[in-house]
Formats: C-alpha cells, sequence, structure tokens
C-alpha cells in the first residue's frame, strides 16, 4: 500500500507476514503499476495442513500492468494488455491468516502512482563535459535522497551506455545512513575513496548530487563530507556546464516560404523552389534540409537556396534535426537511420534489438546524447530510446546497443522532445481522423495529450512567439501552438503550411 512506500518501510504490511517472510520479503525490489482491480482467486484445492500442522491456503491474484519500477527506481513500459498473475501462499496462525510466501512485490494503481513514487531526475555529464543528461528515475518518498546520491555513484546506465562518463573508478560509495537533513540542510557522507579522485571528477560529481538533490537548481545549498571529515561542499565552483534547456525557434515552410514562428507574426526568412509537396522539413539559422516528394534529401542554406543533395542520394521516409548543424534520417526501408554531419559526412546505423520490427518514426534530444524512436511490432514495440556516444568534437561515433522501452503504443507515428525530460507522441488510429496524443516523462508513466480537433499531420515543438510551445500542423496546412502549457489552449500560429520544423 501507499504508507509503505512513502513512509513507514512496510512496517505495518510486515504484520501480516509469517516470521519467516518477514525475515525474507523485500518490498523495495519492483512495484507493479497497475491499471484497474485485481482479481483474487482462492484456490481452494491448495487448502492443506502445512508440515507444522498450520492450516494453508493459497491465493492467485491477476492484474492489469501498465509498467513496472526496479529497485534502481527505473521505470519501464509493460506490453499493451499485459496481464500478470501473482501467487500467495497463506497459513493459519492462531485464528488469523498470515501470509507465508509473497512475491518481492508491490503492487500499486496507476492513479496513486505519482503521488507515491517521486520522478527525480539524475544529471549526468557526457563523456567530454559538454552538456548534461537527464535520467528520470522514480525513487520512494521516504528516502528518495539516498537512493538518488547511490544511482548517481553507480555510474552506468544501460540504455545510456558510453553517451555518458564514467567518474566513478574507485569504488566510491555512500556511507550507510549518510544523507542527513541538518538544520534544513542535506549532508552527504562519502567513503574516503572520493578523496583520490581527480579534482575534476570530484567537482563534476559534486555538481551532478547538487543538480539531483536540488531539483536542477545549480546553486542548491547542501554539505559534501567524506569519512574523514574533509569537506567538499564548494568543490564544483568553477563547473560551467549547465543543465538548461535551450528550445529552439520553430519554422514551418509555407507555400514555398520559410517561415519563422518566434516572432508575434509569422517572419519570412527565406524561399525553397519547388517545396510544394514536400514531406520533411528541418530548418535553423545555419540552415538545414527539406525531403522532397521522390523520398530524396535536399541540404537547405540558411537563406533557403539549395546546397546539394544529402546522404548520397538515398531514398528517406523522414528526417529530424540533431545539434549543430546534423541531420537524421530514417531509410525508405523502415529498418535503418543515418546521419549526415555539417561537413558531409554520412554515418549509417542499424539495429541488433530491432529483429524483424520497423521503425516509424525518431527525435534527438536537445543535448544530442538521447535518440528515441517508434517502432512497430515485435516485443519493443512503441516507443524507445537510447544513448548517442559521441567523441571530443561532438561528432556522432555510434549508438548505443541497449535500449529504455518507453511506451507500448501501436502506431507513433510523430514524435518529438517537448523539453529536456517529457516526449511528445501521437497515435494514428484506424481512421484518418482518430489521432490520440500523449506525453510523457521519459521513462514514466503516460498521460492523454490534448491536440487540435482536426486531423493532424506532424507535431514538433520550439519557440513560437518567444516562448517554448508543442505546434500541430493539420492536414488543412495550420500550425496550431499550444499556449504556454501543455493543456493550454490552441491558437493559430501559420496557415498554408507544407510541413514544420523539427528542430
Amino acid at each position: 500500500m501507499p504508507a509503505g512506500i512513502q513512509s513507514d518501510g512496510f512496517r505495518v504490511a510486515r504484520d501480516f507476514l509469517t516470521p519467516k517472510s518477514k525475515r525474507s520479503w523485500n518490498g523495495d525490489r519492483l512495484s507493479l503499476v497497475v491499471q484497474g482491480e485485481p482479481t483474487f482467486v482462492k484456490k481452494t484445492s491448495d487448502m492443506k495442513p502445512s508440515d507444522e500442522g498450520q492450516e494453508e491456503c493459497g491465493i492467485e491474484v491477476e492484474i492489469h500492468v501498465k509498467g513496472e519500477v526496479d529497485s534502481r527506481g527505473q521505470y519501464r513500459s509493460a506490453s499493451s494488455g499485459s496481464v500478470q498473475s501473482l501467487d500467495f501462499s497463506l497459513v493459519l496462525e492462531k485464528g488469523q491468516w498470515r501470509i507465508d510466501s509473497a512475491p518481492d512485490t508491490v503492487v500499486i494503481s496507476d492513479s496513486d502512482f505519482e503521488q507515491v513514487f517521486r520522478q527525480v531526475t539524475l544529471y549526468h555529464a557526457d563523456t567530454y563535459s559538454h552538456s548534461l543528461i537527464p535520467d528520470v528515475r522514480w525513487f520512494a518518498w521516504r528516502d528518495w535522497r539516498s537512493h538518488a546520491v547511490k544511482e548517481l555513484l553507480a555510474g552506468k546506465v544501460e540504455w545510456l551506455g558510453d553517451a555518458i562518463a564514467n567518474l566513478n573508478e574507485r569504488n566510491l560509495k555512500l556511507e550507510v545512513n549518510a544523507v542527513l537533513e541538518e538544520s534544513d540542510k542535506i549532508r552527504i557522507v562519502l567513503n574516503d575513496a572520493f578523496n583520490q579522485l581527480p579534482h575534476e571528477d570530484k567537482a563534476m560529481l559534486v555538481h551532478e548530487i547538487r543538480l539531483t538533490l536540488g531539483d536542477g537548481d545549480a546553486y542548491y545549498d547542501m554539505t559534501v563530507t567524506t569519512t574523514s571529515q574533509q569537506d567538499y561542499s564548494h568543490e564544483d565552483a568553477d563547473v560551467s556546464i549547465q543543465n538548461t534547456y535551450a528550445a529552439s525557434p520553430l519554422y514551418s515552410l509555407s507555400a514555398g516560404n520559410i517561415v519563422s514562428l518566434n516572432s508575434s507574426a509569422p517572419l519570412r526568412v527565406g524561399q525553397v523552389e519547388g517545396s510544394q509537396d514536400a514531406r520533411g522539413f528541418v530548418f535553423g539559422s545555419s540552415g538545414g534540409a527539406v525531403l522532397n516528394a521522390d523520398s530524396t534529401v535536399t541540404c537547405l542554406k540558411p537563406n533557403g537556396a539549395p546546397c546539394g543533395t544529402m546522404f548520397g542520394g538515398n531514398a528517406i521516409s523522414e528526417i529530424t534535426g540533431g545539434i549543430k548543424n546534423e541531420i537524421w534520417a530514417l531509410s525508405s526501408d523502415s529498418r535503418s537511420l543515418m546521419v549526415q554531419e555539417g561537413d558531409g559526412t554520412v554515418q549509417h546505423f542499424t539495429f541488433p534489438w530491432l529483429g524483424d520490427a520497423s521503425l516509424l518514426t525518431l527525435a534527438v534530444s536537445s543535448d544530442g546524447s538521447r535518440l528515441s524512436l517508434a517502432v512497430q511490432s515485435g516485443s519493443l514495440m512503441g516507443v524507445v530510446m537510447t544513448g548517442i556516444i559521441r567523441n571530443q568534437a561532438q561528432a556522432v561515433v555510434r549508438i548505443n546497443d541497449a535500449v529504455a522501452h518507453i511506451s507500448s503504443r501501436n502506431r507513433v507515428s510523430m514524435l518529438t522532445f517537448y523539453n529536456d525530460t517529457t516526449l511528445i507522441y501521437a497515435v494514428n488510429g484506424l481512421s484518418d481522423d482518430d489521432t490520440q496524443g500523449f506525453q510523457q516523462i521519459g521513462p514514466g508513466p503516460e498521460h492523454a495529450q490534448r491536440l487540435p480537433h482536426a486531423q493532424i499531420k506532424s507535431i514538433a515543438s520550439g519557440q513560437v512567439n518567444n516562448a517554448l510551445r508543442l505546434a500541430v500542423l493539420d492536414d488543412q496546412g495550420v500550425v496550431h501552438s499550444d499556449s504556454g502549457t501543455l493543456d493550454g489552449s490552441w491558437t493559430i500560429a501559420d496557415t498554408q503550411s507544407t510541413v514544420i520544423s523539427q528542430r
């Protein structure tokens, strides 16, 4: 129940366990987030005296699982319609039933989940300290700070892989019961292995802890010491790396004109010839690209003039922007990705986990270290996220092999990072008019996202009227902009548009 996770560490729950199961049961190993009411079935055929002469019975609990949280606070989406059965055995002790065996699992409703678990964003520096990569976890309220610091010190995150730096090569640990609240200030006590780290690594770890415990506040006041009482509270004073999300201006391709939507009135900044039937569009201050009707991609200069064919002339089904001047593309067979750097270098990537499934759409985060993909069919159907490994010049080296399964929604056709942690995606229904929108902290539970009452063609996010907005293009060429919150009212930002920028 919520109290066990939030406050008392399952003290009350253990009153309902036998002495044997009190010692062995671990409620923090796994939490299942369920929808609807569980079904309880008493297995009367199992009722029999135990070895100690006690009366026994079995209970089978059937639940509809939406997701799960493991002991590291990592959320994983369950397959759509996933049903699990949990088996419990009970014994009669002194006239009262007690649970003698139970799975190391807590079951909690989806309506309670976000009240009981705290969303915590761990901030990891990338390999060369260019940016901070957010890693969303879900921890019990009662000891979330300790869990957060332990996970930062643990370092490696499977789905991010080598996209993040390994700052803990000396078995650095948090002392037992060493995240303390003293005089309205949090004190963290690390073991003396911290003293042996290079200054740069100590400074970055302190900075990561500060941002994580302070919910992104670079000035969060805390104390960091070691077992030997050395004080490192201000070790990160000279660390300049920030976790701020910089929204890019949003552009539309409207009647052949590149239109900036960043001011109160749309402003034409360039013109693209022969773009009336464009299928995709990426643009920024240094230029961009347009996906043509024949599936080729043309490079664009800052004024919209063409600057050559991209991706070796290969057929492309979708494009999106990355960091700097890179353009990402989904191959026409929906099986692989390509990325073209600003210097013209093209790289091709396939995915060992894809199997016989196909890719539907893609998005790159603002820090350039995370890639989100929509997958059609297969065990990873829905939305997945993985790490992008870069070199010191921030060029793409490879894509991590492991993925985080974000959502199990089928037919995700449109996808964008709204900010550094929130994904917005749209799912096509059985008819063109039936498009459902969803927003999701990645990884975390999904929520419905209200869309304009129109047939949706694409979605994007960026600055509209000098504020972060979600934009939607409908089948009439109208760009709708959310008024500033994801639950706000929709206004018209542009008309007669063909596509909108995904950078």
